[in-house]
């Protein structure tokens, strides 16, 4: 059995679509490179950096990332998340913000 090696890491997405050039960061704390799944070698280019060290990966569509399923996609009626969040006393959606 392996040994568990944790690290932390800040990782862009960046990508293209027909209106903007995008990039999404997300901070993850406890990176597992025994139990989680990375795209390509980046699991590999990861556990052999030194902290403070960068590693990047071309992923392609339907490469590493499967195709999106139109199936699994599901819409909610705005008044569903609103009254959702009233109910919490959250303040409600804004126009142009992207919820994952």
């Amino acid at each position: 059995m392996q040994r568990s090696v944790l690290a932390s890491a800040d990782c862009f997405l960046k990508w293209r679509s027909a209106d903007a050039l995008h990039t999404h960061r997300q901070h993850f704390g406890k990176i597992d490179f025994w139990r989680d799944i990375l795209p390509g070698d980046l699991g590999e280019l990861l556990q052999e950096s030194e902290p403070g060290s960068r590693a990047e990966v071309d992923i392609h569509p339907g490469g590493s990332i499967p195709e999106m399923d139109a199936s699994a996609v599901h819409s909610v009626p705005r008044q569903a998340v609103d009254s959702a969040l009233n109910s919490r006393h959250m303040p409600g959606l804004k126009d142009g913000r992207f919820y994952p």
